[in-house]
């Protein structure tokens, strides 16, 4: 039965998803901060007002930039306790150390289902296939389609992290991709990276399986190796010299994993949590330090059983 839904932001990932909700017959509004030029469905009403966007809408989809969620959802005055809510954003607030759906779900009083996977937007608008991971049955059954495999996940804290840090991971890809490192070195990369991205999300509460699915090594694997991915282009971008701040003028999107590393700096410290190559890619990112430098650094720690 078709449902009324809201996607609140209108960048690649969000129109994507408008889109797909709509191609399943759907009546979607998206909510657009300012004009983009993505294709969309006629179906698809684009309005830029929050709360015309959220108005009887029986799911409402967040996925604007993690760092602009906070600001995003406190201009939303009401929503009807029976509306579900769902993020699609990949990140960690810098200040509060908390993922989107903890922002969601503390501002409006309820539970929020997060969906993620390896889902690059591009392809998606192309209209090739991909598959997902969601937190909710009924939105399972809202999205799921013949060239969108919707799988169903019940942990939403691995679901989620798995989603924000693979950027990160991504970021140290790119650069290795860009030194011409080698195979070899990325695939060690890889590995050492969900190894960190799994120490990190159990201590959060996450499950340690979550992040062997679709929503950590899948979504991974396809970062690091795309260069589709934008968090995978700043690396690449770094590793040719450019600065972080250049980088980040010159993109038309947000490339997450560029503030994820910094909250997860912040959170690694705060839990105690050894996390070499998260600390690696906020140095070079954030402290100016020569990515041949912490390569070296890396190499050097001391040999150690594989955990």
């Amino acid at each position: 039965m078709p449902s009324k839904i809201a996607v609140i932001g209108a960048g690649a990932w969000g129109t994507s998803l408008a889109t797909l909700f709509a191609e399943n017959g759907h009546t979607v509004t998206l909510w657009a901060y300012e004009e983009f030029d993505f294709p969309l469905p006629r179906s698809v009403e684009v309005v830029s007002d929050l709360q015309t966007a959220c108005l009887d809408k029986e799911l409402i989809v967040f996925v604007v930039p993690t760092q602009f969620t906070r600001q995003t959802i406190k201009k939303i005055k009401t929503i009807p306790q029976k509306t579900l809510l769902l993020s699609a954003s990949k990140g960690i607030e810098i200040d509060s150390l908390k993922r989107p759906s903890q922002i969601i779900g503390e501002h409006f009083n309820r539970k929020v289902a997060v969906l993620s996977g390896p889902n690059l937007a591009v392809e998606i608008a192309q209209g090739l296939p991909a598959a997902t991971v969601v937190t909710s049955k009924v939105i399972q059954r809202l999205l799921n389609s013949q060239r969108f495999r919707v799988y169903t996940g019940n942990d939403v804290i691995g679901v989620e992290l798995g989603g924000a840090l693979k950027n990160i991971i991504a970021i140290a890809a790119g650069i290795c991709d860009g030194l011409k490192l080698g195979e070899n070195a990325r695939a060690a990369l890889l590995i050492r990276g969900i190894s960190e991205i799994t120490r990190l999300g159990k201590k959060l509460g996450a499950k340690e399986n979550t992040f062997y699915g679709l929503s950590g090594m899948g979504d991974l694997i396809l970062t690091c190796g795309s260069s589709k991915s934008r968090n995978h282009e700043v690396g690449r971008r770094i590793s040719g010299g450019e600065k972080m701040e250049e980088i980040v003028k010159s993109m038309s999107q947000v490339a997450e994993g560029i503030p994820t590393s910094k909250a997860v700096y912040k959170l690694a410290r705060k839990l105690k949590l050894e996390m070499p190559i998260s600390s690696g890619v906020y140095s070079v990112l954030y402290e100016g330090a020569e990515p041949f430098a912490i390569i070296s650094e890396l190499l050097k720690r001391k040999p150690k059983a594989e955990d």
